[in-house]
């Protein structure tokens, strides 16, 4: 593998990580909107597929402050 390649493809990598990071991070905070409109944990889990431990971290981060 030459030099170029590896560089091309570590930049794709980069890329592709970095999209799934703000996928993750929109996922979080349309669950965040949700819960402040009330709406039901398993409905939050299957619009957002974040797993329902999570969704209650959140809630109870949300209800903290």
């Amino acid at each position: 593998m030459s030099l170029e390649t590896y560089v091309q493809d570590n930049r794709y990598e980069a890329y592709a990580e970095g999209e799934a990071k703000g996928e993750v991070q929109e996922k979080f905070a349309t669950a965040k909107r949700m819960l402040a409109l009330g709406k039901s944990l398993q409905d939050i889990v299957l619009i957002t597929n974040l797993p329902m431990n999570k969704i209650q971290e959140l809630q109870a981060e949300m209800q903290a402050v």
